[in-house]
């Protein structure tokens, strides 16, 4: 078996990086304010949603989300699971398995449909930049997305159009999927708490 390759952070990698860092405090800070703002309300369609769904739902729901790139991001669904109180624990669970499951399906769909005219068209928007990052990173591009808000489905997609490799390089960077909806869901909750919500 291959070991996994990790090449070094390159400067515009590293700048992408703290772009991200500082579009999370501004996802939280943005987060706090509605909280703020909208405490009751949220809390109201957190508690229906999440009522509804249950935990196999908000799981569902992130998998679809890093499936397709849907307009609902994954976060939305770690939101609603914080703002109905729901356990933190299963959250991370469910939605841990929901999103590796969407990962894969993206890069199987790449894979499989990635030589359409359709899907050729539908990533042209992507496709330059995100080949590109994962020509530079490797398996490193997917681990960056994992943990990033950088849109996972499209780079697990653009992994599988680009026929990287399923079982050494792909599945294993998945993984860091767990760390990402943890973290994220443990500052949601937290932003939740500061607001008064919690």
């Amino acid at each position: 078996m291959d070991a996994l390759p990790f090449p070094p952070v390159d400067p515009e990698l590293k700048s992408s990086l703290k772009t991200m860092a500082w579009g999370t405090v501004a996802f939280m800070l943005i987060f706090i304010a509605i909280g703020f703002a909208l405490r009751d309300e949220l809390t109201l369609v957190g508690k229906t949603i999440a009522g509804g769904l249950g935990y196999p739902g908000i799981g569902l729901g992130i998998m679809l989300s890093d499936m397709f790139t849907l307009p609902i991001p994954p976060d939305a669904y770690l939101a609603i699971a914080a703002t109905a109180g729901m356990d933190t624990g299963l959250v991370i669970f469910w939605g841990s398995l929901g999103s590796i499951l969407g990962g894969i399906g993206a890069y199987w769909l790449g894979r499989l449909l990635g030589k359409t005219p359709f899907a050729k068209r539908l990533m042209e928007p992507f496709r330059e930049r995100g080949e590109k990052f994962i020509d530079r990173a490797g398996v490193m591009a997917v681990v960056i997305a994992a943990l990033t808000p950088i849109p996972f489905s499209i780079v697990c997609m653009l992994a599988g159009m680009g026929g990287m490799h399923f079982m050494t390089h792909f599945l294993p960077a998945t993984v860091f999927r767990i760390p990402r909806i943890a973290g994220y869901f443990l500052l949601i909750k937290w932003g939740w708490v500061v607001a008064g919500g919690g």
